[in-house]
C-alpha cells in the first residue's frame, strides 16, 4: 500500500513539473499588441451567493453562506437577505461555490473561503474566514475546479492550486486568462488562444487532455470555460465546444458534443459560461440567454429549456450567470435578477406566491463593467 501511494505521488510531481517546464517554454514569444478593453469583473456568482461592487468601490455579498465564509460574520451555512459590506476599493470580484478572490485599486489579490485543492495556498488549512493576501500587481484572475489563474500587469501569467504549492509563472506577453474544468486558457497578446488540461479538443488519437500548452485558434479577445467553451474573437464572432452531452434528451446542443469550435452567433462582444445556462451581450448592448432555465434563469419568462439564444433585455453593461440564476447591470447602474428569488421573497414564496421568470431590478448605483 505505502508503495502505491508512492508511485502516485511521484506521477503527480512528475505532471506538475513537466507542466511548468511547458508552460516555460512559451515565455519567450514574440510581442504584439491586442487591446482587451475589459479585464474587471464587478458582478460574480458562487454557488448561491451573489457579490456586487457598488460606485465607490464596496464590496457587497449576500446569499447562502454555505463554503465561502463572508469573513466578518463567520457564521457558515447562514442565508443572508440583504447585502452587506465585506470590504472597501475593489474593482474586481471572481467567485465560486467554494471560495472568493478580489482585486483591490492598488492590484492586490485577496482569497478567502474553502481551500479545497490548496487554490488559496498549499497548508493544512481548510478555510479562511478572512481575506488572504495572494500576490501584487494583478490585472485579472479565475477560479478553476482545481487551480487558480492570474494576469499580472506586465502580461505575465501566474498559476497556483492542487500540487503546486504557490503561485508560479508560466508564461509572459498575455492579454486575458481563465480556468476551467481541470483545464487553463491564456491569450497572448498576439491574440492566439492557448490552453492545457482537460480542454475538451480531441486530438488525432481522441484524447481531449493536454499535457503541454496547446494552440487552439488565433484572434481571439476572451474565453470562458467550465466543462464546455465559449470564445469571442476579434470580428465578434462567438465559438464554442466541448466534449460532454449538453442540452436535454429532445434538445441537445450539437456544437457541445463533438468538441470541435465551431461559430454559434456574430456581432458578440462579452459570453459566459454557467452551470448549463449561456449567456452572450452584443455589440448593440443586448443580452441574450439559451439553456438550462429550471429556475427561470434565462429571464424569458419561462421555466423551460431553450436550445438557441433568445433576446432579453436591451442597455446591458455585464452579466454573469449562477447555479439557477443571472445577474445583469445595465449602463445605467441597475443590478436586474433572473431566476432564484427565493432569497429576496423566501416568505411570499413560502406562502405560495407564483414566480413569474422574468428579469427583476433589486438595486441601482452599481459600478460598471466598462
Amino acid at each position: 500500500m505505502k508503495n502505491k501511494y508512492k508511485i502516485v505521488f511521484i506521477l503527480l510531481i512528475t505532471f506538475t513539473t513537466s507542466l511548468v517546464i511547458s508552460l516555460n517554454s512559451l515565455n519567450n514569444n514574440a510581442k504584439f499588441t491586442c487591446e482587451v478593453k475589459n479585464l474587471s469583473s464587478t458582478l460574480s456568482t458562487g454557488g448561491y451567493n451573489y457579490l456586487f461592487i457598488k460606485n465607490d468601490g464596496a464590496l457587497f455579498e449576500w446569499g447562502q453562506n454555505e463554503a465561502t465564509f463572508i469573513w466578518d460574520k463567520q457564521k457558515p451555512s447562514y442565508s443572508y437577505k440583504e447585502p452587506f459590506k465585506i470590504m472597501d476599493d475593489i474593482t474586481s470580484v471572481y467567485g465560486d461555490q467554494w471560495m472568493t478572490l478580489v482585486i483591490d485599486s492598488k492590484g492586490f489579490l485577496y482569497g478567502w473561503g474553502s481551500n479545497l485543492w490548496n487554490r488559496l495556498e498549499k497548508s493544512g488549512e481548510m478555510f479562511f474566514n478572512k481575506p488572504k493576501k495572494i500576490m501584487d500587481n494583478v490585472s485579472m484572475t479565475s477560479i478553476g475546479d482545481k487551480r487558480c489563474i492570474a494576469l499580472k500587469k506586465d502580461g505575465s501569467v501566474w498559476l497556483w492550486g492542487n500540487e503546486i504549492s504557490k503561485p508560479i509563472e508560466v508564461m509572459k506577453d498575455a492579454s486575458f486568462v481563465t480556468s476551467g474544468h481541470d483545464s487553463d486558457y491564456v491569450i497572448k497578446n498576439d491574440g492566439s488562444l492557448w490552453a492545457w488540461g482537460d480542454i475538451g479538443i480531441p486530438d488525432k488519437n481522441g484524447n481531449t487532455y493536454r499535457n503541454e500548452p496547446t494552440k487552439i485558434m488565433e484572434d481571439c479577445i476572451s474565453v470562458s470555460s467550465k466543462v464546455n467553451t465559449f470564445v469571442v474573437k476579434k470580428d465578434f464572432s462567438l465559438w464554442a465546444w466541448g466534449y460532454t452531452k449538453s442540452g436535454d434528451s429532445k434538445h441537445p446542443i450539437d456544437y457541445f458534443n463533438d468538441g470541435l469550435p465551431t461559430k454559434i452567433m456574430e456581432n458578440v462582444k462579452y459570453a459566459a459560461i454557467g452551470y448549463g445556462s449561456y449567456l452572450a451581450i452584443k455589440n448593440d448592448n443586448s443580452l441574450w440567454t439559451w439553456g438550462e432555465n429550471s429556475s427561470g434563469q434565462l429571464g424569458d419568462g419561462t421555466n423551460e429549456y431553450r436550445i438557441s439564444p433568445a433576446k432579453i433585455m436591451n442597455n446591458v453593461d455585464y452579466a454573469v450567470n449562477g447555479i439557477n440564476y443571472t445577474l445583469v447591470t445595465t449602463n445605467d447602474g441597475d443590478l436586474w435578477l433572473m431566476g432564484s428569488y427565493v432569497l429576496f421573497d423566501k416568505e411570499k414564496m413560502d406562502k405560495g406566491a407564483k414566480q413569474d421568470y422574468l428579469p427583476r431590478k433589486i438595486m441601482n448605483n452599481l459600478k460598471l463593467n466598462k
